[in-house]
């Protein structure tokens, strides 16, 4: 579900592509909430638990911090790329 809004946000920029920036750094945000909801896989490592307790829900967790943080990652390589060649 967390795929959605990074979904309405590439479909803004088509139809708004003048706003561009505003629309992909709204993506990020969205792809932030998601890596920042995946941090919470880790929370049983500091009380002593057992992380995969439940094995759906944490395998849930480690693919939102996974793809959050990938995503994260491939957006700023993108915009420090476009500020680099944005007057070449």
């Amino acid at each position: 579900m967390l795929g959605v809004p990074i979904l309405a946000m590439g479909l803004l920029y088509g139809l708004f592509p003048a706003q561009r920036k505003v629309w992909m750094h709204i993506a990020v945000l969205a792809g932030a909430l998601a890596f920042l909801g995946g941090i919470d896989f880790f929370r049983p490592l500091a009380s002593g638990g057992n992380v995969f307790a439940n094995y759906a829900a944490s395998a849930s967790k480690l693919m939102l911090f996974l793809t959050g943080g990938l995503f994260i990652f491939t957006c700023v390589r993108a915009f420090v790329w476009a500020r680099r060649n944005e007057y070449a």
